[in-house]
C-alpha cells in the first residue's frame, strides 16, 4: 500500500485552485489538504477543510489496490443503513467483485511478461483467492429468518404482515437478527488482507 500523506495547511498565502471535491474556492487565509498521488508527482490535489471533502485512503492511493479500498469504504458507509440481507450480501459482494478485478489486473500484468514474474504471479494468486470469499457471500434465507415476538411467532399467516411489521418485540427481533448479519458482513470485509 502507497497511501499519499496528507498535508494540512492552516492559512494560504496565496490563492489555491478550487477545492477538487465540492469546487469550493479557496483564496488567501484559508485552511486547506493536499496530497500528491504516486511516487515524485507534481500533482497537487487540494481539497477544503469540510468533513465531506476529507480524502478518502482509496483517493490517496496509488496502487492497484484503490478500488478494494474504494468498496471498503462503500461499504463502510452503507452498511448501518442497509435493512435486509440482499442488501448486505451486494455490499460484501462489491467488495468481493473489486478483489476480483484487482487480482485480473495483475494477472495480465503478469501475461504481458514474457519470462514470467514472481511478485506479479504471488499477488494475482493473493487477490484471486481473497476473492472467492466475499464475492460469494449469503445470509440466510431472506426476511424471514429471524424469530417473531411469542404472540405472533407460529401465526404469520393468521395475524398477517402489517401487524408483525406494527409489533415492537418482532422488529427489535428482525433488528437484532440484521445487526447479526451486518457483524457478520463486517468481519468478511475486515479479514481482506493485502499483498
Amino acid at each position: 500500500m502507497s497511501v499519499a500523506r496528507l498535508y494540512t495547511v492552516k492559512k494560504s498565502r496565496k490563492d489555491q485552485k478550487p477545492c477538487g471535491k465540492c469546487g469550493a474556492e479557496l483564496p488567501a487565509g484559508t485552511p486547506y489538504l493536499y496530497y500528491y498521488v504516486g511516487f515524485r508527482s507534481n500533482y497537487k490535489y487540494v481539497r477544503c477543510t469540510k468533513a465531506d471533502c476529507y480524502p478518502m485512503p482509496s483517493e490517496r492511493e496509488s496502487s492497484k489496490i484503490a478500488p478494494i479500498l474504494a468498496a471498503q469504504e462503500n461499504f463502510a458507509r452503507n452498511i448501518d443503513s442497509a435493512d435486509s440481507p440482499d442488501d448486505i450480501a451486494a455490499l460484501v459482494q462489491e467488495v468481493g467483485t473489486a478483489i476480483r478485478e484487482v487480482a485480473d489486473e495483475y494477472q495480465e500484468a503478469l501475461d504481458a511478461w514474457e519470462n514470467g514474474n514472481y511478485e506479479l504471479e504471488e499477488k494475482a494468486s493473493h487477490y484471486e483467492s481473497q476473492a472467492d470469499e466475499p464475492e460469494n457471500w449469503t445470509w440466510g434465507e431472506g426476511d424471514t429468518d429471524y424469530t417473531l415476538c411469542l404472540e405472533h411467532d407460529g401465526r404469520e399467516d393468521e395475524v398477517g404482515e402489517e401487524a408483525i411489521q406494527n409489533c415492537d418485540a418482532c422488529q427489535e427481533n428482525r433488528e437484532q437478527w440484521l445487526q447479526e448479519c451486518r457483524d457478520a458482513a463486517q468481519e468478511i470485509v475486515d479479514n481482506i488482507e493485502f499483498a
